[in-house]
């Protein structure tokens, strides 16, 4: 009696079908798998940020973190020295140890074209000790008088005013695919040292901004039907439970 067995050529077939549907599926299921890392690596960087920057207003008995700046020319440089202290990090530096910023960075928009930053020279790159990393700009006390509500616009909760801005990528500034929504995700950072998701509830209910949510319906959008730039998604994935509801 003979044994009955698959020829070449069946083989051949069978292992093409399976390279197809591999082909098919393993982009899905990898962005299945990095979209469910996003929460909870932006829920670690902001406590990470906090609980330090707690520490740098602990050891300068201030509540304010300006008290930590003393020259504007070195303003961003002096607040990394001091988070230094307090979060496993260091800054970037280059061949000549000036530290790197994100100008030579080609960072992009969520559909992948070119995206500005205004300012790109001045924030500084600092790279946290899992393999993320923050451009970070300590703004100027002329820039920060710029952010206070004006007219019939109120402070509300704890907000004291902005003191720098980040934008955090969760793999690395530097390394892939640097796209807003995808692993560039942008915050403010109070003058109290609380992180500030751009775009969310928190940055309305704290009282720098006074209409709707931005990710749901302004114009840096980023909900379940439309994602434009991606600057607001930091404040979608905050808004919805840690999650990223929309398309990734």
């Amino acid at each position: 009696m003979k044994k009955k067995g698959l020829t070449l050529a069946e083989v051949l077939i069978t292992l093409s079908i399976i390279g197809v549907v591999a082909a098919l599926t393993l982009p899905t299921l990898q962005s299945s798998v990095y979209k469910s890392k996003v929460g909870p690596a932006l829920r670690k960087f902001i406590a990470t940020m906090e609980v330090a920057n707690e520490h740098v207003l602990t050891e300068q008995d201030s509540n304010n973190l300006n008290i930590v700046v003393s020259d504007e020319s070195k303003n961003t440089k002096q607040y990394l020295d001091e988070l230094g202290k307090f979060v496993k990090g260091a800054t970037e530096q280059t061949v000549g140890f000036t530290p790197k910023t994100l100008q030579s960075i080609n960072i992009q928009s969520y559909s992948g074209t070119n995206y500005s930053i205004d300012e790109a020279s001045k924030y500084l790159i600092f790279n946290l000790e899992a393999g993320d990393s923050m451009g970070i700009r300590v703004l100027t006390r002329a820039q920060q008088q710029e952010f206070k509500p004006t007219g019939s616009i109120k402070y509300n909760g704890s907000y004291k005013g902005i003191f720098a801005d980040v934008w955090y990528d969760l793999n690395g500034i530097g390394t892939g695919p640097n796209r807003l929504g995808v692993d560039i995700f942008y915050f403010y950072i109070d003058k109290s040292g609380s992180l500030i998701p751009y775009g969310g509830k928190l940055m309305y209910n704290s009282g720098y901004k006074s209409n709707a949510d931005e990710w749901k319906n302004g114009p840096d959008r980023c909900n379940a039907t439309t994602v434009n730039t991606g600057k607001s998604c930091a404040g979608s994935v905050a808004d919805n439970n840690w999650k990223v509801l929309y398309k990734y």
